[in-house]
């Protein structure tokens, strides 16, 4: 029973985010009702009660899909809105820095920051659950930082923001990262059977580093960070801009940003099976 429980999970997050993930929804829906009215009517007949015409249990039917429609409307609305009341406010995106001859002129050099973190965004994935009218998403972000400061600090907040275009943005919020999801890519040592696949974890958390263990000068951190923006509704952008604001212990803010560009797919976000058989490697 288990394994059968694991296999209907991976169908699950394989079809979650297209059309074929919504016409088995319903089509379960609509299997359920009939199946209340058949058992209604083969409970009548087992007591040899008086039984309905085919009208009845058709009417009987319709009522117990929209029952069950309402109850998961419901549920996706109760989450959407949960989790849009407890969205902190966020600082706003930072203007365009000015050219460095005008920032020369208007104002004295400032000393560097006793913390300076760099980053660069090494991967993106977005894994989807759709809803007719009703579409979230979360974006999973490879990042690597480096601390370019004397002193040693750890980050505090996490925001993701992404541009569309001029005016349309988006934003989200760290969430941890589940913890049997992993990256399945083409193993790259068998190019001639491509059966053959590879899963790449997606850990560490980076929100998860302990105090412990802060950000060194000279010394980077590869992690993950997985954003959950409040845009129901609206396609995954892929090619938007992508700016991560970072805020350290010590009060300060930093900024990694990736430019518009074309998405690569070289992976799939998948749901792992709870199997100790199961390997996965780092990733790069």
């Amino acid at each position: 029973m288990g394994k059968i429980w694991n296999q209907l999970r991976e169908l699950r997050s394989h079809l979650a985010g297209h059309f074929m993930y919504d016409v088995l929804k319903w089509a379960v829906l609509l299997g359920a009702s009939v199946m209340t009215a058949a058992i209604v009517r083969w409970i009548q007949g087992l007591r040899h009660a008086p039984q309905q015409d085919l009208l009845g249990y058709i009417i009987l039917a319709i009522l117990v899909f929209i029952a069950l429609t309402l109850c998961v409307f419901s549920i996706m609305l109760k989450k959407r809105f949960s989790e849009k009341d407890s969205t902190p406010t966020i600082a706003p995106l930072p203007e365009a820095p000015p050219e460095p001859e005008k920032e020369a002129e208007a104002a004295p050099l400032k000393p560097p920051p006793t913390v300076d973190l760099h980053g660069s965004i090494e991967n993106i994935y977005f894994l989807g659950a759709s809803a007719p009218y009703l579409v979230n998403y979360s974006v999973y972000v490879k990042l690597r930082i480096t601390n370019h400061g004397p002193d040693e600090a750890v980050i505090t907040k996490w925001y993701l923001y992404i541009s569309i275009g001029e005016t349309d943005k988006v934003q989200g919020n760290s969430v941890d990262l589940p913890a049997n999801l992993a990256i399945k890519r083409p193993d790259t040592n068998y190019l001639l059977m491509p059966q053959n696949f590879r899963y790449e974890s997606l850990q560490p958390d980076l929100t998860k580093v302990p105090l412990s263990e802060p950000y060194r000068k000279g010394i980077p951190k590869e992690g993950w960070v997985r954003f959950d923006p409040s845009d129901y509704g609206s396609a995954p952008p892929v090619n938007g801009a992508f700016f991560i604001y970072l805020e350290d212990s010590l009060g300060n803010v930093h900024w990694i940003t990736r430019k518009p560009q074309s998405y690569k797919v070289d992976g799939e976000l998948i749901q792992l099976p709870d199997s100790p058989t199961m390997s996965l490697s780092s990733g790069t």
